[in-house]
């Protein structure tokens, strides 16, 4: 990273699709970990070069995105862009290629996928087919599921350029779009279902698909395509009481759900690289089947997909909080090949809980890396591609929040997405731009849906802060949080307490300059060697 001087290495370790991420970190990076905690800095690891056939071209770097080449070589599929450094094209070459070496971009096939290492950004990085994750060697693999999270020293993971994520039911009828800048959208509940699709066997019907689809591209997001919930031609008997129609019914005929798979991906696969099998199959009302039927329709559609474009991700159908066990099945019985993210959803409820906010959160987390480790997957990157705060139902819900509500909600919401960072979640996606009390404490947006609101301009601002940032440490400690940040040339940490009103002992090794509590812009002045955290604050340290 420019000013940083980390090399970011990518190692695609496993078969056929998802590269995986090691840091190798520079002098500069580890003397900037080591001041969020006086620790010693961990080993960089090293890479497996026997995998290794390094292919070059001379591609150059444009600040434009546009794909510059004097040979014949595959079309750019796509750009990224790191903050404010030049855009890389996303290049598909073929083992038969012999490109000139020179300055511009190397790539480096491991086990037939391409990586591509830049000399003007001094990193190698793999954007396609699926989201940057973060992964020890090959060796330490299996130690994936525990590591980079709250109580153990960082290893420096980084966090995707598709952290911020968006859900955004009526994007149609949105004069602009959303300031909150969303790097990928998810479609559902955007009237993009299979019932929406194909009414009528044989009969489709893609407008609001392209509609959404055209919007995003032309403002550099990615979106989430998430599959499922048939029309009633297609769906079997069931007395199931479903969320949308019958839409919580399995097919009928499997041949009817490879069809509509098929069919949506040869229309799509150019405008979208993320397909979601389902949405929370664990909750009856949406999923009435077994998890051996969900895993032989996963298996069916990963056919369907990698026939059409092998470079595009599939993400697995997403966890609930009651669905471990359910998941535990389905694992055993999936082709795990088929499974390049996993994907969870996760709630905060505005009711007070006994453990506060927290510590419910991270135990998910974990529950859920849990289980990845156990079934073989804790190589997979994780998206949340659902979350938010939720009001229960109870007292009418949110219908007309309190003050203490809305302070609760929001607080808890900013926390969260610190803990999904340091809990190394790649992307995450709120629900919904448009939703408002009662169903939440607070709204988004104001005027007509056009502006920020207040709380949505600190979570952007939080999300700007740890989009594409390293993560170097999280930690607990006597019910204070720490998450400490790098980001380019800047050095932040965000603190506070579990609960009531606490004190940190500020690391020897700390050199902040400011502590602010984000939530109303106050400054906090450490007393001696010790900070005061007031219990209903977010506290930002920064260099």
């Amino acid at each position: 990273m420019p000013g940083v001087g980390g090399v970011l290495h990518i190692n695609s370790l496993r078969r056929k699709t998802t590269p995986m991420l090691s840091i190798f970190l520079a002098p500069t990076t580890i003397a900037a970990i080591a001041q969020c905690q006086g620790m010693r800095p961990v080993p960089a690891m090293p890479m497996p070069n026997h995998q290794l056939e390094k292919i070059t071209t001379n591609y150059t770097a444009s600040s434009t995105g546009s794909c510059n080449h004097s040979r014949d070589v595959p079309t750019c599929e796509r750009t990224v862009q790191f903050g404010a450094v030049p855009r890389i094209c996303h290049l598909a070459p073929s083992a038969s290629h012999n490109w000139p070496e020179n300055d511009g971009i190397s790539i480096i096939r491991r086990n037939g996928r391409p990586h591509y290492h830049s000399a003007q950004l001094g990193m190698t990085i793999s954007e396609m087919p699926t989201a940057l994750g973060s992964s020890p060697s090959n060796e330490n693999r299996a130690g994936l599921a525990n590591r980079n999270s709250f109580g153990v020293v960082g290893s420096g993971h980084r966090i995707s350029a598709r952290f911020s994520g968006l859900t955004i039911n009526n994007i149609d009828t949105l004069t602009a779009w959303p300031e909150l800048n969303p790097a990928v959208i998810r479609l559902w509940d955007t009237r993009t279902r299979w019932m929406n699709i194909e009414p009528r066997q044989g009969r489709w019907n893609f407008e609001r698909v392209d509609t959404y689809t055209k919007l995003a591209l032309d403002h550099g997001a990615d979106v989430i395509m998430t599959l499922g919930q048939p029309p009633a031609w297609a769906a079997g008997q069931s007395r199931a009481r479903c969320a949308y129609g019958v839409g919580c019914t399995p097919p009928s005929n499997l041949d009817f759900w490879r069809n509509y798979v098929r069919t949506l991906v040869e229309h799509s696969h150019d405008s979208i690289r993320y397909w979601e099998i389902w949405n929370e199959p664990a909750q009856r009302e949406f999923w009435s089947g077994s998890p051996e039927k969900m895993a032989a329709l996963t298996n069916a559609a990963c056919e369907e997909i990698r026939s059409i474009d092998p470079n595009v991700s599939i993400i697995s159908p997403s966890i609930t909080l009651g669905g471990i066990d359910f998941f535990r099945h389905y694992f055993q019985s999936v082709d795990k090949s088929c499974i390049d993210i996993v994907s969870i959803h996760y709630y905060i409820n505005n009711n007070n809980n006994k453990d506060g906010f927290d510590k419910p959160s991270i135990r998910f987390l974990k529950r859920v890396k849990e289980l990845m480790r156990k079934v073989g997957l804790s190589d997979r990157p994780i998206w949340n591609t659902e979350f938010g705060v939720a009001c229960s139902a109870g007292k009418n819900g949110c219908m007309s929040p309190s003050t203490e509500q809305i302070e609760a909600g929001r607080l808890s919401l900013f926390r969260y997405l610190f803990i999904m960072a340091a809990e190394n979640v790649q992307s995450a996606s709120y629900y919904f731009w448009e939703r408002r009390p009662p169903a939440t404490p607070f709204a988004m947006t104001r005027d007509h849906r056009l502006r920020l609101s207040k709380n949505a301009a600190i979570y952007k601002k939080i999300m700007n802060m740890l989009q594409e940032a390293v993560i170097t440490q999280a930690y607990e400690k006597n019910g204070v949080y720490v998450v400490c940040i790098q980001k380019r040339t800047k050095r932040y940490a965000a603190i506070w307490s579990g609960s009531s009103n606490a004190s940190l002992s500020i690391p020897e090794k700390w050199n902040y300059h400011s502590y602010i509590n984000l939530l109303d812009g106050n400054s906090l002045i450490p007393s001696h060697s010790s900070l005061e955290i007031p219990g209903n604050s977010l506290v930002i340290a920064q260099n």
